[in-house]
């Protein structure tokens, strides 16, 4: 299963000197397509490539249309719950 994600920072020590790290891992700040953010660690063989591309772009819109869609219905689902208000 995945969890479609956008990076949205890269943690290095190696070329940020201002980070104290207890190694040399890199971590990537991802912003969820369902708006979780998580920070992971990022394989050595990776951090140098970590760069997007259309059909990245083109699924992360595809999600988030998606979340924007499920919101829209939730709260029109909620609205027709209320009570009738009374005046």
């Amino acid at each position: 299963m995945y969890h479609i994600g956008k990076i949205v920072e890269v943690i290095s020590p190696v070329k940020d000197k201002k980070i104290k790290s207890s190694d040399k891992s890199i971590q990537a700040v991802v912003r969820m397509w369902d708006e979780n953010l998580m920070i992971m660690g990022v394989d050595p063989k990776l951090s140098k490539n970590l760069l997007s591309g259309d059909i990245g772009k083109k699924i992360w819109n595809e999600f988030t249309k998606e979340l924007s869609r499920k919101k829209s219905a939730m709260a029109h689902m909620q609205q027709s719950q209320m009570p009738p208000s009374y005046r």
